[in-house]
């Protein structure tokens, strides 16, 4: 007779591995949105693992030139994107950092614009980024563009103001601008 032994951590983690590369659209979504529930009852220890493959398998990726919402791959990565996005905050949570921090992180120093101050936090949490990747995660966090961009350049997106020559310039200046003064923080 075999008794079964308690999964460990790092099985788990793998378990959380396989999930993230066999899982539908419809169900990544639909842990996506159970995320908080789900998250709240584990280990911290593996809230961290699993965060850590996240991250792992986000950054193995290619550095794509153009972002194409019809590949199921690039859906897939955003969805990734959006799990680690929430382990990050259960971990954040847990961690000590209060929810009040985390809520300061996203106002903006200019007049509490909450769409300035959503890039803001995007671009705090991922520095390293370059300023294309940067741009998918604010067009998949549905951050909207400046006005005057979208009136005076027709652009629609992130990617494309980015890949846009009279507009490239801006957006890394934007950029700069939101990572220096996340710094401070």
């Amino acid at each position: 007779m075999s008794r079964k032994r308690p999964e460990s951590p790092e099985t788990k983690v793998n378990l959380f591995g396989r999930l993230l590369l066999e899982a539908s659209e419809s169900e990544l979504q639909e842990f996506i949105d159970e995320a908080p529930q789900l998250f709240s009852t584990q280990p911290l220890a593996l809230l961290r693992g699993c965060k850590a493959l996240v991250d792992a398998r986000l950054a193995a990726e290619p550095d794509k030139k153009v972002f194409y919402m019809s590949d199921p791959h690039e859906v897939r990565l955003r969805y990734w994107d959006k799990i680690a996005e929430r382990l990050e905050a259960e971990i954040n949570l847990r961690s000590g950092k209060s929810a009040e921090a985390a809520r300061d992180s996203m106002q903006s120093t200019r007049g509490g614009d909450p769409e300035v101050g959503k890039r803001r936090s995007i671009v705090k949490g991922n520095r390293t980024k370059s300023a294309e990747e940067l741009c998918k995660l604010f067009e998949f966090n549905q951050v909207c563009l400046p006005r005057d961009w979208q009136d005076d350049f027709s652009v629609r997106s992130w990617p494309e103001a980015y890949s846009n020559q009279k507009l490239k310039h801006a957006v890394q200046s934007l950029i700069s601008r939101d990572k220096k003064a996340t710094a401070k923080q």
